[in-house]
């Protein structure tokens, strides 16, 4: 199931076994604290044990998910990001999970897929929001706070926050604050929410899209300014046009595909398809095959991670 069914779910019925994944740990926070609520009454200290990775032992998990609640319909275990599997760890678990004990909820937070196989096992997808999703998390969240908030400004919202869920959310706390009219605009978070690295490459990617030489170095000098390191410059603009080669070639992947060969967020992709239409594929090939040359000159000493940045975005605007 997806996050946002996860609380209507549970109000009607507790599986045994749960197998929470995807990235956005707000949604990963939200759903534990749904399962609190469906699942603890009465004496949290005695039905509630949470696992991770310091104190995992998978003989005191299955041993725990064995006993029976005390003054409670069900007990309650989590077990987050549990350390590398080994056939013992399999073996305990798929044990337990052929004959589950009914008034235990075992709820495991993992991106292994070894979870995902076992039996009597319900998975809930806490992969990031799209940006549709996104836009109905964050009227709630303002709902929340007695505030609105326009459409333009949550577009904003969610690009200065990379699609971060839980950035998301305490932006809007902060912005409740600075905030005095019930309404939240684009200036609002204009002013009031720092851009995020990779807003600033995503706008230099624009800028060099769009061939604008001025814009280009603005950008790049307000993030030299920061004393952000040329090389982590460097490597976002890297990352971004291999994104936008990537994303334009794999005409037959979805973004959420893309997303994950490539190991980022979904919302990454689809910002790198957008800035991909302003490229012809002839020349993003010939932009990679740039990075790769320049990769090669600073590794060799030819050229400074500094001057490998320039030469970079005047060969790109160029192309």
């Amino acid at each position: 199931m997806k996050y946002f069914e996860v609380a209507d779910n549970l109000s009607k019925e507790l599986m045994p076994i749960y197998v929470v994944f995807g990235q956005d740990e707000y949604l990963k926070q939200k759903t534990i604290s749904y399962f609190k609520k469906f699942c603890i009454f009465e004496y949290e200290e005695l039905n509630y044990s949470f696992y991770n990775e310091e104190n995992f032992d998978p003989q005191t998990v299955i041993n725990t998910c064995n006993g029976m609640p005390f003054g409670n319909l069900k007990k309650l275990i989590i077990v987050k990001d549990p350390p590398k599997l080994t056939k013992e760890i399999e073996n305990y678990f798929i044990s337990y999970a052929q004959n589950p004990n009914l008034t235990t909820c075992l709820v495991i937070l993992s991106q292994e897929k070894f979870f995902l196989s076992l039996p009597n096992v319900t998975s809930i997808d806490c992969s990031t929001l799209d940006n549709t999703n996104l836009q109905k998390l964050i009227a709630s969240q303002c709902k929340k706070q007695n505030k609105s908030i326009l459409a333009d400004a949550a577009n904003l919202l969610i690009l200065k926050c990379d699609g971060d869920a839980l950035k998301i959310t305490n932006e809007i706390v902060k912005l409740s604050f600075f905030v005095e009219d019930s309404l939240i605009t684009k200036q609002h978070v204009e002013e009031n929410v720092t851009n995020s690295f990779n807003l600033d490459i995503y706008k230099l990617s624009n800028a060099l899209a769009e061939r604008n030489a001025s814009e280009t170095l603005y950008i790049l000098s307000n993030l030299l300014n920061e004393k952000t390191e040329p090389t982590i410059i460097l490597s976002a603009i890297s990352n971004s046009f291999r994104r936008m080669f990537l994303s334009q070639i794999s005409t037959n992947q979805t973004c959420e595909e893309i997303a994950k060969l490539l190991n980022v967020k979904t919302y990454a992709v689809t910002k790198a398809k957008e800035n991909a239409k302003k490229f012809t594929a002839k020349s993003l090939k010939k932009i990679n095959e740039l990075l790769t040359q320049t990769d090669y000159m600073i590794k060799s000493g030819q050229m400074s991670a500094i001057n490998s940045i320039y030469y970079l975005v005047f060969n790109i605007l160029i192309i």
